[in-house]
């Protein structure tokens, strides 16, 4: 089968980007040609990425939001690109791109499946910034756009049951909806995975995301001020960077909480992975609902317990008292009291996390999740 990938970028920015890169990958491991078509340059280098060169002058403000112009330039350069791949079908995978698709399409009439990755129904104006209130209002008027737009689409693959519940409640019909896991390329690197803790002085807490303020990053650093006087050998890493970073710093100081709270930046893939075998404990603390995070497939891959807000798609990684613990968003306290559960009991980190391991080998596995996809693809022909 000759698949097409459309997405408005193709760079390391966030899960959608790295499940597009993943699901390019496993679709070409399962046999299949696939391109993916972007609008900017792309972090892989292969012949089956094509970019809209046309489009490079256009900035990127412009093509998030998106506007009647630019989605017409868009579906005229990628109706082109099209024709010479001459795919059997096509699978957008944001919204932003997707009304460029729907003109495009008009003139091909190729089967379409559509990702949906992130929330359609869900907005909150609350923000660190007044930057951030404009950007979701703009938002909100595209989001209006984009659910127009799906009623044109053949299938629609929603990320999460959290997600198909919120494309029902705006009125997408529901028998166009499958939901299917994202994919993923966790480097394969099995050493100590699972394996009990080795005795060591501290417990090592570990969370990581783009540094915005629904992710709940402050939420930790409150967390820890009840935490460190009653055990100061509880360490925090936060990997990542974000506009909220000098505020989350300056949190830090102003608690005096130095020695217990650490920052990494944006980490390598190298990197990443030995994060992940240091910790004892990964945290997921979104405070607005989050579809379908990967950072808790991530922790389940890698044998390691959670603990995670119960809010938006989360619960359906997470089982409480399972392989992790849910908590409420935007609770210090609560919060708190998970971590010192966790911490003083060895032995149900380390039963937690193999649990997770399983569970994501019976949920998660990709072979299960392509073979999906596939079937998806097959009956759209």
């Amino acid at each position: 089968m000759k698949i097409a990938l459309i997405t408005s970028f193709f760079k390391p920015i966030g899960g959608q980007e790295l499940v597009t890169k993943s699901l390019f990958n496993q679709l070409r491991n399962a046999g299949h040609t696939v391109y993916v078509i972007t609008t900017r340059n792309a972090w892989l280098n292969s012949n089956s990425i094509i970019t809209l060169e046309t489009l490079r002058r256009i900035p990127e403000k412009l093509l998030i939001p998106g506007t009647p112009l630019t989605d017409y330039l868009i579906a005229i350069n990628l109706a082109e690109k099209l024709r010479k791949i001459q795919p059997n079908i096509i699978h957008v995978q944001d919204e932003y791109i997707l009304p460029a698709v729907i003109l495009a399409n008009k003139l091909l009439s190729l089967p379409c499946v559509c990702s949906c990755h992130n929330n359609v129904s869900c907005f909150s104006n609350k923000s660190a910034s007044s930057r951030e209130r404009i950007t979701t209002t703009i938002f909100k008027m595209r989001k209006k756009n984009y659910i127009s737009c799906l009623k044109h689409v053949d299938a629609i693959i929603s990320v999460s049951e959290y997600i198909k519940k919120e494309l029902i409640s705006v009125g997408v019909e529901s028998t166009k909806i499958t939901t299917i896991y994202n994919v993923h390329d966790f480097p394969d690197d099995m050493e100590n995975k699972g394996s009990p803790t080795s005795p060591k002085s501290n417990t090592v807490l570990f969370a990581l995301g783009r540094l915005v303020w629904y992710k709940g990053f402050e939420v930790l650093i409150e967390a820890m001020k009840i935490i460190s006087p009653k055990d100061s050998n509880i360490k925090l890493i936060i990997a990542g960077n974000g506009i909220e970073l000098q505020h989350l710093k300056h949190l830090v100081a102003t608690y005096k909480l130095e020695h217990s709270v650490s920052f990494t930046g944006k980490v390598s893939e190298i990197e990443l992975i030995k994060l992940y075998k240091e910790a004892d404990i990964v945290l997921l603390p979104s405070i607005f609902p989050d579809p379908a995070p990967l950072i808790s497939m991530e922790a389940m891959y890698y044998g390691k317990p959670l603990i995670a807000s119960n809010i938006g798609g989360i619960p359906e990684s997470v089982n409480h008292g399972v392989n992790g613990f849910l908590v409420p968003p935007n609770d210090p306290k609560k919060t708190a009291n998970a971590i010192l559960e966790l911490v003083n009991n060895p032995g149900l980190r380390y039963h937690m996390g193999k649990k997770g391991r399983e569970e994501f080998e019976k949920k998660f596995s990709n072979d299960e999740l392509i073979s999906r996809t596939l079937k998806l693809y097959q009956t759209q022909l």
